[in-house]
This record gives C-alpha cells, structure tokens and sequence, in this order.
C-alpha cells in the first residue's frame, strides 16, 4: 500500500471513529432520561414505569427495586426528566471537565497534557498539548544527532467517548495534531547546520478508565496513528505513531 493510501486510510478511519462516538452520546444522553410520576399528595416518584392500565392505575419500579402501584385518580402528571444527582458519581455520571496527563510519553514521542469538555453523557472533547522534546524515543526517531530544538511540541484536539453501565469506563477517540520541531546535524560539508521540520498526526486512542469517588482517575490503553510531515529541511517523511497510554487525571 503507498503512503498516500495509508494516510487516507487512517484518516477515513479516524472520522468513523469520532462520528460513531458522538452518535453514540448523542444516543446515550437520551436513554439518560427517567420517568417521573407526581402525585396530588406532593410525593414525586422516579423510576421505570412497568405497568400502566389506562384510566386506572400504573405500577413504578424505583432505583433501589422498590415497587409501587397508583391508582390514576392519585396522579397529577407523568413526565420523563434527567436523573437527579448529587454529584457527579451518583447514578456514575461523569464529570463537567477533565484533566489529563500522560507520564509515560517521556518514554515515548513527549508527555501529554490535556483539559477536556464534556458533551452529552459521555463525549469529551478539548485542547492537547504534546511536549515532544521530552520523550526519549522522539529523540531517537528525529535523530538529530548534534542536539535536538527543546521547543519541539505539539497542539490540537484530543476527544474520547465513554462506554459503560458501571463506574469504570472503556472509551474509544481521536487526536489530531500540528507539531513542530527541529535540531543540529552535519551537513554534506562536514558543518553543523540547523534543521526543521513541521507535520500533523492523526490518532485513535483506546482505553481503560478506573474512576474513583474523588474525582481521580486512572487511563491505561494505547494511541496508534500517522505523522506526514509538512515540510522538512531534509527529506519529508511519514512517521507511524504508536504509544502505550498510562495517564490520570481527575474529573470535575
């Protein structure tokens, strides 16, 4: 397969991941709703409604199991309203936001920090920093041999979406990136000459989410994906991305 295949390949990929995570929040946020029964006493009743006779009685099954029948002269009105949470563990909501790092990228092509938005139920989706110059295996793969730039670095987007009943969470998403990045190597004349180069990357990321009451949280997964360069003083080239994923962070 020649590159430019490849890169259209992963990028198509890419964009059926991120388009089926967010049908699937978008899906998710619907199925959120309860349904709610108001009595004319003033009791407020939420649950799952399991039975209904029309004109004359329904029965309602609450959270904990509970089960009670009305008669339909008790009941005001019937509505479907979002679960009422105390905070954002009950019924194992996520948080509003989210902040992330990725220790393991000094290892690998730079450590990662991110500060995502939720939408929906489960869509997380917000600004991402790479510092590139600060993992080994960038220095490596670059070979700058006489030194690399320390301003190497890379911005873009990062999103996830979230799976799961339970308070832990697979996720599936996406980055996409712009980096920069440059370094000292002997030219042709035997010189110390200055090189540059700038790409983009795209990226899925597959993982693991433990959650805890605290907000913190614990990722373990993996990202695998392209990096064409733009432009390079050398040669342009594509590089395959490909990092173990041990981040944490905490949820708001």
């Amino acid at each position: 397969m020649s590159s430019t295949k490849f890169i259209k390949t992963v990028f198509f990929f890419f964009a059926f991941l991120l388009t089926i995570s967010i049908l699937s929040s978008i899906q998710l946020n619907a199925q959120e709703l309860q349904e709610v029964v108001y009595l004319k006493n003033g009791s407020i009743i939420r649950g799952t409604i399991i039975e209904q006779v029309p004109g004359k009685s329904l029965k309602i099954q609450t959270a904990d199991g509970s089960v009670f029948v009305y008669q339909m002269e008790e009941v005001e009105k019937i509505t479907k309203e979002k679960p009422v949470s105390t905070n954002i563990y009950s019924n194992y909501q996520m948080g509003n936001s989210e902040f992330l790092f990725n220790p393991l990228g000094f290892l690998q092509f730079g450590p990662i920090f991110e500060y995502n938005f939720r939408i929906g139920q489960s869509f997380f989706i917000g600004p991402h920093f790479r510092y590139s110059a600060g993992g080994v295996l960038y220095h490596v793969v670059a070979d700058y041999t006489e030194g690399l730039d320390m301003t190497s670095a890379a911005v873009g987007i990062s999103m996830k979406n979230f799976y799961g009943a339970s308070q832990d969470k697979f996720y599936v998403g996406g980055i996409i990136e712009y980096g920069w990045g440059g370094g000292e190597l002997y030219n042709d004349n035997n010189n110390i000459q200055y090189y540059s180069h700038t790409y983009i990357s795209l990226s899925s990321n597959i993982g693991y989410r433990w959650r805890y009451d605290s907000g913190f949280f614990l990722n373990v997964g993996g990202i695998i994906g392209i990096a064409p360069q733009l432009s390079n003083d050398k040669e342009t080239e594509t590089t395959i991305i490909a990092m173990a994923e041990l981040s944490f962070g905490w949820e708001f």
